[in-house]
């Protein structure tokens, strides 16, 4: 594992609303409504985890400009992050 994936996975597992969420988005793209309702999370956890996935560009807004509804999908990054976190957990 890359040193830059292994600070990453270190930093999902620290949280767990941040495992949640990446998870959640590893199925599917979604909106944070859609999170909150399979989640159970609150909404303003859900936007500050948002906001520090793209920060370290684990996940991406597929329509930025959009003013209202905004989609997220996880990265190719993220995708291995969440595989790590798995194994991880595993053990």
């Amino acid at each position: 594992m890359k040193k830059d994936i292994a600070e990453l996975v270190s930093f999902i597992i620290r949280g767990s609303n941040r495992s949640i969420i990446l998870n959640s988005l590893s199925l599917e793209e979604l909106t944070p409504s859609q999170i909150k309702k399979r989640t159970n999370l609150y909404l303003s956890h859900i936007s500050r985890v948002i906001q520090e996935l793209l920060d370290k560009k684990l996940i991406i807004c597929i329509n930025p400009s959009s003013p209202v509804v905004k989609f997220y999908a996880i990265t190719k990054k993220g995708k291995e992050v969440v595989e790590f976190v798995k194994k991880y957990k595993k053990e």
